[in-house]
């Protein structure tokens, strides 16, 4: 006889995943993807400027770090527990939406590239 395998809310909660301890609930969640995408928008202010000077190049990459991080963090949770139970339509909502936001913030990121960095760098020595 199959083993049926059960929904994730019906199991008893010391064999799931413990979300909680990456988002305390779908709310807080959901107030990440809006900020990550708020903050993706902030990040465009380094354009132009990875090749200004050390602490420009400094700063910019620690925003870039921390923003993708973020993300992924965000991305992996909707990932995670649309995977657990592919019938729960929130758990569905959440993953089309953290996608979008991934790729609002890999579009915003994109200048973030070593060519750009060396051109900017060539623009801003004198000579």
């Amino acid at each position: 006889m199959a083993n049926k395998v059960l929904l994730r809310s019906k199991l008893d909660k010391k064999f799931t995943w413990n979300a909680e301890s990456v988002f305390p609930s779908a709310e807080a969640w959901e107030t990440e993807l809006r900020q990550i995408i708020e903050d993706s928008a902030k990040i465009k202010q380094f354009q132009g400027r990875l090749g200004v000077g050390t602490s420009s190049l400094f700063e910019a990459l620690n925003e870039y770090k921390d923003l993708v991080s973020r993300a992924q963090i965000c991305v992996m949770y909707a990932l995670f527990s649309y995977s657990v139970d592919t019938t729960d339509q929130r758990a569905s909502a959440m993953r089309a939406k953290a996608q979008g936001m991934y790729g609002q913030v890999l579009s915003a990121v994109a200048f973030y590239s070593r060519r750009s960095y060396r051109s900017e760098r060539a623009n801003s020595i004198p000579g």
